[in-house]
């Protein structure tokens, strides 16, 4: 077991390089206290959600400090991994889903709401479309992310943790 300590937190040192480690945060978790502490700490990226989430969400009345909460259980790797930067995470005492576009190195925003009983799962044209919206934000630059929010197409959240 030592052994393999060893090769995840050589791996962890090797994906800071980019800044975003989800897809293997489990391992961190499951075998060493000392690789999620550094995680938590190197992590620490900007959260947006988008201007109809945020009207979805204040309707269904999600707080952006439950939103800051989701963030950093994804983090740690408790979302679902559609694929392509596209995470799937339970709010509200599971009564509705978020849709949060993470890949790496790039900002993570909220980008869709939904309650659970209205939809069961997303359409496999709809995932498509997402993971290429995802790949549109990673794109961005730090200015023009800057651009997005002083036009209200993006509001900044958890920017204090």
């Amino acid at each position: 077991m030592l052994r393999f300590l060893g090769v995840v937190e050589k791996r962890v040192t090797a994906l800071f390089g980019v800044g975003f480690a989800t897809e293997v945060s489990f391992c961190f978790i499951k075998y060493s206290n000392w690789c999620y502490t550094y995680l938590e700490r190197k992590m620490n990226q900007r959260t947006f959600k988008t201007r109809k989430f945020s009207q979805m969400a204040d309707s269904a009345r999600i707080s952006d400090e439950m939103l800051c909460r989701v963030i950093q259980s994804l983090n740690v790797g408790l979302a679902v991994d559609l694929g392509g930067g596209v995470y799937k995470k339970r709010l509200n005492n599971n009564q509705h889903r978020a849709i949060v576009l993470a890949k790496v190195g790039a900002p993570r925003i909220y980008q869709y709401l939904y309650a659970k009983n209205a939809l069961s799962n997303i359409a496999a044209e709809d995932l498509k479309a997402l993971k290429e919206l995802a790949k549109f934000y990673h794109a961005l630059t730090n200015p023009q992310i800057d651009q997005l929010v002083v036009e209200n197409h993006f509001f900044e959240i958890c920017h204090d943790q």
